[in-house]
């Protein structure tokens, strides 16, 4: 879903590397997860 977040920005002419909306970002990651945010195994 965070790629998706930035071909998105990129589409609309923002320069590659242009900081997303985070929480925006998580948001969206943890609706496509069922309500649960994702969990980090790094």
């Amino acid at each position: 879903m965070a790629n998706l977040h930035r071909a998105h920005a990129e589409l609309e002419g923002l320069p590659e590397g242009h900081p997303l909306d985070l929480a925006v970002v998580l948001g969206d990651m943890a609706a496509m997860n069922g309500g649960v945010p994702v969990a980090c195994h790094a």
